[in-house]
């Protein structure tokens, strides 16, 4: 088997919750933008914080990858690269929740094969196996990863999280509205203001809720399919 080269994807670029947060800032950012027109009352600003965290994301598809062959392999993020011959690994093998690939070098210390997806685990254990060298001895053990369970609180704590710092985020904004509008200084707000409001403190945090419980579950399920919902 000759060298592997992994390529990010966007697809596996965020996890769930990032997903939701990022989506919900570009969407908001520019439906409050479209609102009350660029530069005023945070819209642009948001709309400034989405291009830079789309920015990064191009960075991160362009340079980034990992090589795994014969020898070890090398990940690079950003700036910076590891790289680990298979005579040092301990353990390779895929985990719960983890999208991909994880090795466990000697010190213990656990590191993921970034864009390995956990599926090429076997491919890349094969690898381990034929490249570790003859001389090569286990010096660490490590217990076998019990497969975990979808139940009715799975995903429920990072759904929370997320609808509460959607919440707080549309409290800054709705407050900067209220900075240039007025908006709770007078007696009845006008409709584009109630919209805006309604849309930041209510709709938001419901549809960021939802969407990120609903794909924490689907992601688990997809990892580990012989584990049976419970919920």
């Amino acid at each position: 088997m000759g060298e592997l080269r992994y390529r990010p994807s966007f697809r596996g670029l965020m996890k769930p919750y990032e997903l939701v947060v990022f989506a919900a800032v570009v969407v908001l950012g520019v439906a409050t933008t479209a609102v009350y027109g660029f530069g005023r009352d945070g819209g642009l600003d948001l709309v400034v914080v989405a291009l830079v965290n789309g920015g990064l994301a191009a960075w991160h598809l362009i340079v980034d990858d990992t090589v795994v062959d014969g020898e070890g392999f090398t990940s690079t993020r950003f700036t910076r690269a590891v790289s680990m011959s298979w005579s040092e690994v301990q353990e390779v093998r895929a985990e719960p929740g983890v999208r991909v690939v994880v090795v466990y070098g000697e010190d213990g210390r656990r590191l993921r094969l970034d864009d390995v997806p956990a599926k090429d685990v076997g491919a890349i254990r094969e690898l381990w196996t034929a490249g570790r060298g003859e001389e090569w001895q286990r010096t660490l053990r490590l217990p076998e990863p019990a497969p975990a369970a979808v139940t009715a609180t799975t995903g429920l704590g990072s759904a929370a999280l997320i609808a509460a710092v959607i919440a707080l985020l549309g409290l800054v904004v709705v407050s900067m509205i209220d900075d240039g509008t007025g908006l709770f200084e007078v007696a009845a707000a006008a409709r584009k203001d109630l919209v805006v409001v309604l849309l930041w403190l209510v709709i938001a945090p419901l549809v960021a809720f939802t969407a990120t419980l609903t794909l924490s579950r689907r992601r688990l399920r997809d990892e580990w399919p012989e584990q049976a919902p419970t919920d």
